[in-house]
């Protein structure tokens, strides 16, 4: 992961903007893509792929030279719903992510600055 942030916001300046989302590893399935072989192959999983916890994700950014705004679980549509329940979905996910069941979302949102 450092040698990841540091060729990918290498050109990043001072004071520059970053955003982007990661896995939740705290997501039951996400867990299980990582932890459990047959799941991992059901779903084709690639072993160079990875998850973070929230405050693991953090502390990367933070030790790697940058300051992190925002990093918190979201989203609770998995890419398989079936487009006509994906309103429901949205609705339910409008409740889940004010109530502590938001630690399982399915990803990891990260944004912040470079010092």
């Amino acid at each position: 992961m450092e040698l990841c942030l540091r060729n990918t916001f290498s050109l990043l300046r001072p004071g520059g903007r970053f955003a982007f989302s990661e896995p939740n590893m705290a997501n039951p399935q996400v867990w299980a893509m990582k932890n459990i072989d047959f799941v991992a192959r059901r779903l084709h999983e690639t072993t160079h792929e990875t998850a973070f916890r929230v405050k693991q994700l953090r502390r990367l950014f933070e030790d790697a030279g940058f300051e992190v705004t925002t990093c918190e679980p979201f989203e609770f549509l998995h890419p398989f719903t079936p487009e006509r329940l994906i309103p429901s979905v949205l609705r339910v996910e409008r409740v889940l992510e004010r109530s502590p069941l938001r630690a399982i979302a399915g990803s990891i949102r990260v944004a912040g600055t470079r010092r």
